[in-house]
């Protein structure tokens, strides 16, 4: 299964790079790096699978948290 077709699956419910990071560092059938985590999210939204928004954090910077779109269903 390819990357792309992992996250979309992961995003039946919103989540932040930082929640993926967390799925993917519990999950002991798939293994992802940031590095490729991150590109690929930009890469999907880009085409129109996820859109992203800016959500408060009262631990840290703002949290972008994605979400899947008509098309990414």
């Amino acid at each position: 299964m390819r990357l792309n077709q992992i996250l979309l699956g992961i995003l039946s419910s919103p989540a932040s790079g930082y929640d993926i990071k967390v799925f993917f560092g519990e999950n002991p059938f798939w293994h992802a790096e940031l590095s490729q985590v991150y590109p690929a999210l930009k890469r999907l939204e880009g085409l129109g699978f996820l859109s992203s928004c800016l959500v408060p954090s009262t631990t840290g910077p703002d949290r972008k948290v994605y979400q899947l779109t008509d098309a990414g269903r």
